[in-house]
């Protein structure tokens, strides 16, 4: 399932409330048919993951808003 990015609109906290919805969307709608659904192999070479560890790489733009970014973007924030 994909949900749109706003990034004109969106902060990350908008993002992330976002992909909450949808995941529990997702559970919700498959665990029901959990029972009717085929188990297919992973195409390791379109897979893709998070992993929490990363976030660090982001610095002290981990919780920046849209305008911190756009201001760090034009030199005037760290």
């Amino acid at each position: 399932m994909l949900y749109s990015i706003y990034p004109e609109l969106d902060e990350v906290h908008d993002v992330y409330a976002r992909s909450l919805e949808y995941g529990w969307t997702v559970f919700t709608q498959t665990m029901p048919l959990l029972h009717r659904i085929t188990p297919a192999p992973q195409n390791h070479a379109e897979a893709a993951y998070y992993v929490a560890p990363r976030n660090a790489g982001l610095g002290e733009r981990r919780s920046f808003t849209r305008q911190q970014s756009i201001e760090a973007a034009a030199g005037r924030v760290g």
